[in-house]
């Protein structure tokens, strides 16, 4: 007969360990994308000044060229979204104005 499969384990975590968790990916997404002079520097090496994200469009383009990467992920795109909107004046990624259909009409 065939091997069987072992039972999946998980642990389950207290408030405060979960905390404790998100704080350290926080630190490690900190290290990973963080502001260097008038760049923003990802995985230690990969510089994009503010001149070049300084608008939504920008920023678009750079979502995009960024996704191609392998080593960036989600949170990588996500944090770098936040510090060029805040250094460049552009607001919060939940700030920008959402499309009106009804603008169309009009």
């Amino acid at each position: 007969m065939g091997k069987q499969a072992k039972p999946f384990k998980f642990k389950i975590y207290t408030s405060e360990e979960f905390a404790k968790a998100g704080e350290e990916e926080d630190k490690e997404l900190a290290k990973m994308v963080k502001v260097d002079g008038q760049a923003i520097v990802l995985n230690g090496y990969y510089e994009i000044s503010f001149g070049e994200c300084n608008s939504l469009g920008k920023i678009i383009h750079w979502i995009v060229h960024l996704s191609g990467k392998l080593w960036v992920t989600a949170e990588i795109i996500e944090r770098f979204v936040w510090i060029a909107m805040d250094r460049n004046g552009l607001g919060s990624p939940y700030d920008t104005p959402t499309y009106d259909e009804s603008a169309e009409d009009a």
